[in-house]
C-alpha cells in the first residue's frame, strides 16, 4: 500500500515536471513533492509504524523516488537557465563585420588611403597622395 502510494507520487510528480513549462513549475512541483509538508515527507513519518523488515524496503524505495524527482528536478531547471541564457545572449549579438554608426571610413568602393580617405578627397591638411595615388 505504501509503496504503491511511493510509486504513484514519483511517476505524477515526473510527469509535472516534464510539463512543466516554467522555472516557477518546477518549483511547485518541487514544494509539493519533496518539501517539508509533501507527500515524500508524510511518507518519511509513516514507516515510524512499520515492521523493521518493511522499513527497509519501504525506504530504499522512497529514496529511490525522491532521487529521481530531484534529478529530474535539477535537470529541468538547468534546461530553463540555459534556455534563458540562449534567449538573452540572442538578443545581444553585436554584428562586429559591420561598421559602427558615424564611423569614419571610406565613402567610395574605391580603396582607401592611409589617412582613410577615399582618394582624391581632401581632409584637414593631410596629404592623400597615398599608396593608391590620390589627387
Amino acid at each position: 500500500m505504501l509503496v504503491e502510494s511511493i510509486q504513484e507520487l514519483e511517476s505524477r510528480s515526473l510527469a509535472r515536471v516534464a510539463s512543466a513549462g516554467t522555472a516557477e513549475e518546477v518549483e511547485a512541483v518541487r514544494v509539493e513533492a519533496l518539501g517539508r509538508k509533501s507527500g515524500f515527507s508524510q511518507f518519511s513519518k509513516e514507516m515510524a509504524k512499520l515492521l523493521p523488515e518493511e522499513k527497509a524496503r519501504v525506504g530504499k524505495q522512497l529514496n529511490s523516488a525522491k532521487q529521481k524527482v530531484e534529478e529530474a528536478i535539477e535537470t529541468r531547471n538547468r534546461q530553463f537557465a540555459e534556455l534563458a541564457l540562449r534567449t538573452r545572449l540572442d538578443s545581444e549579438w553585436v554584428d562586429l563585420t559591420l561598421a559602427a554608426p558615424g564611423a569614419r571610413g571610406c565613402r567610395r568602393q574605391a580603396p582607401c588611403d592611409t589617412w582613410g580617405a577615399a582618394p582624391g578627397a581632401r581632409d584637414a591638411g593631410r596629404s592623400t597622395t597615398g599608396r593608391w595615388g590620390g589627387g
